[in-house]
This record gives C-alpha cells, sequence and structure tokens, in this order.
C-alpha cells in the first residue's frame, strides 16, 4: 500500500487470529467494510459491515495486501464477500484479564503482523466473481 489515503472508500477483509495474552489461542474472527479514515498518526477505521461499527487497526499500511480477485467466504457467517479491495491479517493478543468471549476490539491489545494472506488465497473460480 503506498498511500493510506487510497484506502478511503474501500472494501477491506481483515483476518484475525486472537489470543489470550499468555499467547494462547482462542478463535479466528474476521471483519470486513468500508474504510472511513487511514492516517498515519490514527490507523485505520473501517466500518463493519455487519455491525455498522467502527472497527480500528494499527497504522502498518505494509500490512495491508491487494486482495486477488474473487470470492470470499467469512467463516462464522458463510457471508461470502467478492472482490475485496484488499486484505489483512493479524494475531492479536487481549490483554491481561480480557473478556475471551465478547471481545471489546477497541481496548487496548497487541496487534502484530500476521502472514500476507494474498499469498495463501487460492485462485477463486472467477464465474463466481461478477
Amino acid at each position: 500500500m503506498s498511500e493510506p489515503g487510497d484506502l478511503i472508500g474501500k472494501v477491506v477483509l481483515v483476518g484475525i487470529a486472537l489470543h489470550r495474552a499468555d499467547g494462547v489461542f482462542i478463535r479466528q474472527a474476521q471483519v470486513h467494510g468500508v474504510v472511513k479514515q487511514a492516517a498515519p498518526e490514527t490507523g485505520v477505521v473501517i466500518e463493519d459491515a455487519s455491525t455498522k461499527q467502527s472497527f480500528f487497526l494499527p497504522p502498518a499500511f505494509d500490512q495491508i495486501h491487494v486482495a486477488p480477485p474473487g470470492v470470499y467466504r467469512l467463516k462464522e457467517t458463510e457471508e461470502e464477500i467478492v472482490n475485496p479491495d484488499f486484505l489483512t491479517q493479524w494475531d492479536v493478543r487481549l490483554p491481561e484479564g480480557a473478556n475471551e468471549t465478547t471481545v471489546d476490539w477497541q481496548q487496548s491489545m497487541d496487534w502484530r503482523a500476521g502472514p500476507n494472506p494474498a499469498d495463501s488465497h487460492p485462485k477463486a473460480d472467477e464465474s463466481n466473481a461478477d
């Protein structure tokens, strides 16, 4: 990603591996939506397509990758996202004592960049990606 402003108005699919403070894996989570703000000082603000609430990402613009064309299916909801603009993947550690069931995404957490999700996405059947 070259400039934060290039993200504004684009659809981003976020993959998260959620861990307890001690590093034990809890679950996978996925969020997608339109980028409303992006700046080096504040990070990325996405309007979550499911909840319509703001979802915040750290200002690590080099971790936001162009998405290969195709259909992406959310694991929890089976919702299909067709041709998102960008993908990003994160390993997130909750603070000590945080609620593991109902995560408050606005609390302070340790965000670590995950692998480039575009590298592992199988080429989608383009006939499904009208």
